[in-house]
Parts: C-alpha cells; structure tokens; sequence
C-alpha cells in the first residue's frame, strides 16, 4: 500500500519521466562518444597502416640502391646484395634477442595512447 502511494506522489510530481529522460540522455551521450573514440582510433590505424607502407617502400627501395652502390663500390655484382640481406638479418636477430623488452615498451605506448583517449 505505501509502495503505491509513493509511485503515486513519483508519478504525479513527474520525477520517474525525468529520472528516465536523463537516464536515456546520458545514455545518448555514453553512444556519441564512443563513436568519437571508435571513428578516432579508426582514423590513427589507416594513417599509421598509410606511413607503415610508406616506410617499407622506402626502405626497400634504399636498400636495393644501397645494394648496388656496394656492388658499384667492391667491383662485384653481388656482394653489396648480401652486405644488405646480413645486415636485415642482424636486425631481425637483434629483434629476437630483445623480443619480450620491444613488446614490453611497445604494450605500454598503446595503452597510454588508450588512457589518454578515455580521458
């Protein structure tokens, strides 16, 4: 009986249709700015996939003139082809070796980047 009267005197001063209005407003705004977040992070993955492709054709293409000034340079036609191919080989071994610390730095990049975004 007093639950009644109390959704009664709630119903009748119109708070329940504001507390469910502000409900669903802020409901609206939780939507946009996700969207906001989502469509930015969208946005930072293509430039980042735009320069990563970039950055490999330059370096592919400045290590095959490296190639053949070292091959130029050593009178040969193939020896600066393997100077350049052991020095990759030396980067992705350097790679490996510190593996765990690269990912280690790496995970803590991305999540700044995420905690500044939630701010």
């Amino acid at each position: 009986m007093m639950l009644k009267g109390i959704l009664n005197l709630l119903k009748m001063g119109g708070i329940l249709e504001r507390i469910k209005e502000y409900i669903a407003t802020q409901f609206d705004f939780l939507k946009e700015q996700i969207k906001e977040i989502i469509s930015d992070l969208i946005a930072e993955v293509i430039v980042f996939i735009w320069l990563t492709v970039l950055l490999l054709f330059l370096v592919f293409f400045t290590s095959i003139a490296a190639a053949f000034y070292i091959n130029s340079v050593t009178e040969t036609q193939y020896l600066g082809f393997f100077i350049v191919s052991g020095f990759y080989i030396l980067v992705f071994i350097f790679f490996l070796i510190f593996k765990k610390s690269i990912l280690r730095s790496t995970s803590k990049i991305v999540y700044g980047k995420f905690k500044s975004k939630k701010e």
